[in-house]
């Protein structure tokens, strides 16, 4: 089946409601100018770079076999969600101190659509619909620079990952855990900031082993990367998950995406949609990027 995914970024530009903080001191939160926000707008749509930070839309739609023996009502080989209605926003809020200005930006989405699948009866694959729904959320802070070029001189300094609930989720992630090379994080709080320089930095052709502790062997999990690839993780039978993750493509930044569902979500046709998936950037070094260009 073709692949589907959010739609992109710029979709919602005339969707977004930019606020402020409403202060009058020179040191303190200072009312952010239309230019200001019509800057830092731009620095998130128009950078490659940025672009890709500030993304919310990381979900792919590759329909694979779901795989797995079900206990559950239906058992489904294959599933997929189709977007129906997307809303974003950004709330920037900037700060004057001194030393000069940063501004914290919060973009927020609500995703909503139906989640198909299919399951096999016999000799045939029965359909079965539900309707999903999944908040996103990140958290970026950018700085001005005092030698203005581009964008009033705001660029993006630190940012988090993306956290995707359905409403009233009853899922959990742990932590999510990334070998690749000499790399080896752990991610116990998509929501943390982190300096761009720091991001993790995953070496070009390596292929990185993710693991993901949920704490319930029940859940089914999937890992999602470059936009339009996904597929099962497996399950350790501990509570954790684990997959291989090609790194491929071109360098400079990108996110790849843990989806936990539970098992009722995919296996039980009348059990509500209950899901929570992070979206984790990270960095593919090229020779600008003081990596070895290998």
């Amino acid at each position: 089946m073709n692949a589907h995914r959010f739609p992109i970024l710029a979709a919602f530009v005339g969707a977004a409601a930019l606020l402020s903080g409403c202060f009058s001191s020179d040191t303190g939160p200072s009312p952010a100018t239309d230019e200001d926000q019509s800057a830092i707008q731009a620095a998130m749509l128009e950078d490659e770079d940025a672009n890709e930070y500030s993304a919310v839309d990381l979900f792919s739609y590759a329909d694979p076999a779901a795989g797995g023996a079900s206990s559950a009502p239906i058992a489904t080989l294959r599933w997929r969600r189709e977007v129906q209605d997307a809303s974003r926003e950004s709330r920037i809020l900037i700060q004057q101190t001194d030393a000069g200005a940063t501004a914290d930006v919060f973009v927020s989405g609500e995703i909503i659509g139906l989640l198909h699948l299919w399951a096999d009866e016999g000799d045939a694959f029965a359909p079965y619909d539900k309707d999903f729904d999944n908040g996103a959320s990140r958290h970026m802070v950018f700085e001005r620079e005092r030698e203005r070029d581009r964008h009033r001189g705001w660029r993006l300094v630190a940012l988090s990952g993306v956290e995707l609930p359905s409403p009233n989720t009853t899922r959990t992630i742990h932590s999510v855990r990334v070998q690749a090379g000499s790399v080896d994080e752990t991610i116990t709080d998509v929501t943390q900031l982190v300096r761009v320089p720091d991001l993790m930095q995953l070496p070009a052709d390596a292929v990185a082993e993710i693991t993901v502790d949920t704490g319930d062997t029940t859940d089914a999990v999937f890992l999602h990367y470059r936009r339009m690839i996904r597929s099962e993780m497996v399950n350790n039978g501990d509570g954790t998950f684990s997959a291989r993750m090609p790194v491929f493509g071109g360098r400079g930044p990108a996110h790849f995406v843990v989806d936990v569902l539970s098992d009722g979500t995919l296996y039980d046709d009348e059990a509500p949609y209950d899901n929570l998936a992070w979206g984790i950037p990270f960095l593919v070094p090229g020779p600008m990027d003081g990596g070895s260009g290998a």
